[in-house]
């Protein structure tokens, strides 16, 4: 048995390394709604998502939902520093909430792959565990590809992380 074999590194999380997310992102991101996916590969970035609503016209029925994704500059020990977001699926409107997720290639980290299908109030939350739609019906699903914040101090790059207040984090 394979897992038998491994052994931990770790049998339980050292305090050190344990973060909670009040004290790793400024209070505005937590207020503001911002729903926490997790680490880049490499650990240097904390990414996260926002969700808002548009109804368009007064007349118009249609309720669309917007997201956006954005990256962290994670230092321990200090309040991570929003450096970049980048658009979703186009930014065309979804007419649903979406379970969120997201991916980077094995060997390169400069890429992350994000990924939406339409959730619905009888979804577990286990993708494995998803029915197929009904006969006519269909799933929804969208995806961005998109590259990792430059950290090499080019100058494009730190006007728009400079231009992040810290009350301005939605």
């Amino acid at each position: 048995n394979r897992v038998s074999e491994e052994a931990k590194v770790f049998s339980r999380l050292p305090g050190r390394l344990a973060f909670f997310i009040r004290d790793a992102v400024p209070n505005s991101a937590l207020t503001s709604g911002h729903v926490f996916l997790g680490f880049s590969r490499c650990g240097q970035f904390l990414i996260s998502y926002t969700q808002t609503n548009t109804e368009n016209e007064q007349f118009d029925l249609s309720f669309n939902y917007y997201y956006r994704l954005h990256w962290w500059l994670f230092t321990p020990y200090a309040k991570a520093r929003k450096i970049a977001e980048v658009t979703l699926f186009t930014d065309q409107g979804v007419s649903g909430n979406l379970h969120m997720s997201f991916c980077q290639w094995p060997g390169d980290m400069s890429r992350v792959w994000v990924y939406g299908y339409d959730a619905t109030e009888s979804d577990t939350g286990d993708p494995s565990e998803m029915t197929e739609p009904a006969p006519g019906g269909s799933l929804h699903c969208y995806m961005t590809v998109t590259t990792v914040p430059s950290l090499q101090n080019c100058q494009a790059c730190v006007r728009v992380a400079n231009s992040y207040d810290a009350d301005d984090m939605a």
